[in-house]
């Protein structure tokens, strides 16, 4: 039975270029670095990531600038879907050499995922189960982003990451009247705060 998202996409998922602008990035990687250096992630949650899915990484949890983005673009959110969404919660991430991201799937608050690319000093591809179940792999340049139903279909980080350092930002919603309006917000984690991934 195919998501609400993949009936509004026609596909499990859509890329979407020059989806915030460079000016943002900017801001948003400079903002970024700025946290992880003074370990304030301004009302944020810094985690080192060193698990079953993910390696060689760090992440900020509702980092400023990014939970900004998720609230800016909302409205371009449900007119890509043509239905009314809500914010669920941002997640930004810095992976280093070595690090890997392994195929998974997401949790409910994830309904509706887009996936931003901010900057890297190498490519490296996401690969995402399309709707016939095949992988399709996509690489993006920053800025932009690809919207995805990442709780029912697979998608994975292809190999180690090669480069320095790699950041990207995922924006995450939920339908208004969806199965998952409960998470809006991320509600149900609010008292879990060790565990929002």
């Amino acid at each position: 039975m195919e998501s609400a998202l993949v009936k509004s996409l026609g596909n499990t998922y859509k890329v979407l270029p020059e989806f915030i602008s460079a000016e943002t990035v900017e801001k948003i990687k400079t903002s970024f670095f700025d946290s992880l250096a003074a370990g304030d992630s301004s009302f944020g949650v810094i985690s080192p990531e060193d698990d079953s899915c993910v390696r060689n990484a760090v992440g900020i949890y509702m980092h400023s600038m990014s939970a900004i983005t998720l609230c800016d673009k909302l409205s371009t959110v449900s007119e890509i879907t043509g239905r009314d969404c809500l914010p669920s919660y941002c997640y930004t991430r810095l992976t280093k050499t070595g690090g890997t991201l392994n195929s998974h799937r997401d949790r409910p608050s994830c309904e509706i995922t887009v996936s931003v690319h901010i900057s890297g000093d190498e490519p490296w591809y996401l690969s995402v189960e399309n709707i016939e179940g095949n992988m399709d792999d996509i690489l993006l340049n920053p800025g932009d982003a690809v919207i995805m139903d990442g709780c029912n279909h697979e998608h994975i980080r292809l190999g180690e990451y090669k480069g320095t350092e790699y950041l990207q930002m995922c924006l995450h919603y939920i339908f208004v009247d969806g199965e998952f309006k409960q998470w809006v917000f991320d509600s149900p984690a609010l008292f879990g705060m060790c565990n929002r991934i």
